[in-house]
């Protein structure tokens, strides 16, 4: 049912007037989070929900211009948490050991 409810609040937005979470969840009595997810699952079933990085809230991809605007700016996100991750993942081993072996100098 919230799905639902927050389609219908979408179709009302636009990119000039888009949907803030904030409201949504207020005005349907759940939280922020729940919003989040939900919009999680109506992009995960297809539907074309825009956002973009200033925050300012969702709306539907109003054509195929606005959808690929929103698509290449969603991939650039996830390239750079791709980077983040890989960085963390490599310097992991080497702060393992650095930790270590610190631990082991205050114990002894």
């Amino acid at each position: 049912m919230l799905k639902e409810d927050i389609y219908g609040y979408l179709k009302h937005g636009s990119k000039k007037m888009p949907m803030n979470r904030y409201m949504c969840a207020f005005m349907l009595g759940v939280s922020e989070r729940a919003v989040r997810n939900a919009i999680s699952v109506l992009r995960n079933e297809g539907v074309r929900i825009c956002s973009d990085s200033h925050g300012r809230g969702y709306w539907i991809a109003e054509d195929e211009e606005d959808y690929l605007s929103f698509r290449s700016e969603y991939i650039s996100r996830a390239t750079e948490i791709t980077k983040t991750v890989k960085a963390m993942d490599d310097a992991g081993e080497k702060q393992i050991s650095i930790f270590g072996s610190l631990r082991a100098l205050f114990k002894g």
